[in-house]
């Protein structure tokens, strides 16, 4: 559910860069197969519409995250999980490279969860700063 929350802020930032509105938005970026499509799509408008170095440099710190959140949530969601009970541990069976022996599942969750509510919150502040750079008054 959180995931879903983040993408959907991120769709902010994106009707910021664009000077749009919500539905414009949704109806553009719904045709994307795919979240990181999404996020694709939003980073190059944001890089192309945005002439802020600032900005630009923590829209790609923010996106970089993302990604790295991505496939920590896809482990979660999408991983066939085994408890080895005798090692108080579960272990994710697929992902390749990405397995990973979890020690405390619930503490492992609360983590990510805590590590997407954090990067919403950055979501939130980049937005207001596409905000503000549209509101300034540009010389050329």
């Amino acid at each position: 559910m959180r995931w879903n929350e983040l993408h959907f802020i991120l769709r902010t930032l994106f009707i910021s860069a664009m000077q749009t509105d919500l539905d414009t938005a949704s109806a553009i970026l719904s045709q994307a197969p795919s979240d990181q499509a999404q996020r694709k799509i939003i980073k190059a408008v944001i890089k192309s519409k945005i002439e802020d170095e600032g900005i630009l440099s923590e829209n790609k710190k923010i996106f970089s995250e993302i990604d790295a959140l991505s496939g920590e949530r896809n482990n979660f969601i999408h991983g066939l999980w085994f408890s080895l009970p005798e090692e108080g541990i579960a272990v994710p069976s697929r992902h390749g490279d990405r397995r990973k022996k979890f020690q405390n599942v619930d503490n492992d969750a609360d983590n990510l969860l805590e590590k997407i509510s954090n990067t919403q919150t950055r979501v939130f502040e980049l937005e207001k700063k596409i905000q503000t750079f549209w509101r300034t008054p540009k010389t050329r």
